[in-house]
């Protein structure tokens, strides 16, 4: 064992495209640095060749290294990449029957007001992927139509047809009234089983169809990809000697572990980028910022809404994963505010 070094440990790793960083720091307030390649195709493995190069470092081996480590924190782009590079699984959307069209019809919001040659981005779900079927909730939570399980296994077999890999469930209301979302959810996964349905009553359970159904199918694109090589990072880790939870860093600033983040990794995109929002300098060609719990708004044009700061009131449709990083993602903004009146008057609205 290296001597210099005091035990125990924290360890925190960072991967991006290119290369993933790992800092470890000691009892005696010592850090380490180490750099290496990357692996695009499977992401753990980059952050287990840092944990072994970090080991030959200190001359000690990897489960040395690892059984003194009491903190391990995963930060990782994999998901905003995924988001950016339109990378994402193949879902299918099952919404409310006439409303299929509200993943398409937005906000009507654009970057550039005046521009309205700019096409939209394109829509994360084809139109022969989203699905209505019957069954509906009014706004007080009544249910004035019962849901059509007939309807929910045609779609099942359409997206079984279609090679679906990930359902997405938005129905109208839900966040009053989750019965029928529920019910849709426990048939779709006898096909579709645990994280590869996504209910938005379960991920987002607030008003406003768009905000809620953009941020359900960017979550239900994602947990294949995510999910399963944040699982196999944890599995390797553990094989390897780590006996505390791998904590993934999310992008509200807090850590949780892989369990409660692998159905829910739309927490993760953006988290890579959280101290240049509060440091308020430019990123990928758009200046951010954040609007928390206790009312403070970090950065400058842009609002980044982060579901988990969320709470449990409802807030006038001005909800949902905005993730303005920049044209390429302005259809899954909720917000797209252009000046500090603006700013203000939401942070007024929503505290």
């Amino acid at each position: 064992m290296n001597q210099s070094t005091v035990w125990p440990c924290s360890i925190a790793v960072d991967v991006g495209g290119t290369f993933t960083d790992l800092v470890m720091i000691d009892d005696a307030a010592v850090v380490r640095v180490v750099k290496v390649p990357s692996v695009p195709r499977d992401p753990s493995r980059g952050a287990v060749d840092a944990v072994h190069r970090l080991a030959d470092d200190l001359g000690v081996d990897t489960r040395t290294l690892l059984e003194n480590c009491s903190r391990f924190v995963h930060g990782s782009t994999v998901a905003t990449n995924a988001v950016l590079e339109d990378n994402l699984a193949r879902v299918g959307l099952l919404t409310t029957s006439g409303f299929r069209d509200a993943l398409e019809i937005r906000r009507g919001i654009r970057v550039d007001q005046w521009d309205h040659r700019q096409p939209w981005p394109a829509v994360p779900v084809p139109r022969s992927l989203r699905i209505g079927v019957g069954g509906r909730i009014d706004r007080e939570g009544n249910q004035l139509e019962a849901l059509r399980e007939d309807d929910v296994h045609r779609a099942m077999d359409t997206f079984a047809a279609e090679e679906v890999e990930t359902v997405a469930i938005c129905f109208l209301h839900s966040y009053r009234n989750a019965a029928h979302e529920h019910r849709a959810g426990e048939l779709m996964r006898s096909r579709w089983p645990g994280d590869l349905t996504t209910v938005s009553s379960e991920l987002v359970p607030l008003l406003g169809e768009y905000e809620r159904t953009s941020t359900t199918v960017i979550n239900a694109g994602l947990v294949p990809m995510v999910g399963g090589y944040l699982r196999r990072l944890e599995a390797d880790l553990c094989q390897l000697g780590l006996s505390t939870s791998l904590l993934l860093l999310q992008s509200n600033g807090g850590t949780v572990p892989v369990d409660a983040v692998a159905s829910r990794p739309i927490n993760l995109v953006l988290s890579d980028s959280l101290l240049n929002l509060y440091r308020d300098i430019n990123f990928n060609s758009c200046t951010m910022c954040v609007c928390t719990n206790d009312g403070n708004i970090k950065g400058g044009e842009s609002l980044l809404y982060l579901p988990q700061f969320a709470g449990e009131e409802d807030f006038d449709c001005k909800c949902g994963y905005s993730a303005v990083m920049n044209r390429k993602l302005s259809h899954l903004a909720g917000m797209f505010l252009e000046d500090e009146r603006e700013v203000t008057g939401i942070q007024e609205d929503l505290y």
